[in-house]
C-alpha cells in the first residue's frame, strides 16, 4: 500500500520558522512542510508580485504521512533506532544555523 506514497526530501534553506528558536537553544527538531510557490509573493520567473500557492497533491500526501504515523506508532522505536543522516552545518549572517546533506 505504500508503493504509491510520494514525497520529496529537501532541507528548507529559504529562511527561518518556529523551529529556529528551538534549534538556537540546542534542541534537535524537524519539520514537515508543503513547498510554497511564489514564496513571499515573489514570482521570480516573471519578475513581479503573484499569489502564493501550494499543491493539493502535496497537501494530501502530507495528511497521509501523518495518518500513517498515527496508525503505525508501534513502530516508533524501530524508526528512532534507524541510522541518522549526517549534515554539514553553517551559521549565517543573522545567526541562523543551517543544515544540509553533504554532497
Amino acid at each position: 500500500r505504500y508503493h504509491d506514497f510520494r514525497f520529496q526530501r529537501h532541507l528548507m534553506d529559504g529562511g527561518t520558522c518556529e523551529s529556529t528558536v528551538y534549534q538556537a537553544f540546542g534542541y534537535l527538531n524537524g519539520a514537515v512542510c508543503i513547498p510554497l510557490g511564489n514564496y513571499h509573493n515573489r514570482d521570480v520567473r516573471r519578475g513581479r508580485i503573484a499569489a502564493e500557492y501550494v499543491s493539493l497533491s502535496d497537501l494530501v500526501h502530507m495528511v497521509q504521512l501523518f495518518l500513517g504515523l498515527v496508525r503505525h506508532r508501534r513502530l516508533l522505536n524501530e524508526i528512532l533506532a534507524a541510522p541518522k543522516p549526517e549534515y554539514d552545518e553553517a551559521c549565517w549572517d543573522l545567526g541562523e544555523r543551517m543544515l544540509w546533506e553533504p554532497k
